[in-house]
């Protein structure tokens, strides 16, 4: 099995992020992005953490957030999560991601 990789945009109310080479997995419930990129773009938060367990069968909390991505023009709503993986982390959970532009949402 090979591993699939794209470049992507993440639009909130505020900016949009450029990510290349960005790990994606098909099988996954929901989208993990760093925070700061959730929060640089003006994700749409949602209040309440909740509870996701991983591929590995560990539950963790995360924070959610209401997001727009597009990938090779195609553009659709998302849920992002981000959560804790050690005591001063946040988990990325992309090691695909290697740069990230915040410009201004243009959209």
């Amino acid at each position: 099995m090979g591993h699939l990789h794209t470049d992507m945009t993440v639009r909130g109310s505020k900016a949009a992020a450029e990510l290349k080479n960005v790990l994606i997995d098909t099988g996954a419930t929901y989208t993990v992005l760093p925070e700061d990129i959730s929060e640089q773009a003006g994700a749409g938060r949602i209040p309440a953490e909740v509870e996701v367990e991983l591929g590995n069968g560990q539950k963790v909390k995360a924070k959610a957030y209401g997001v727009a991505i597009t990938i090779e023009e195609v553009e659709a709503p998302a849920i992002s999560i981000t959560f804790q993986w050690s005591p001063n982390r946040y988990w990325s959970g992309n090691a695909g991601v290697h740069r990230a532009e915040i410009g201004s949402n243009n959209r």
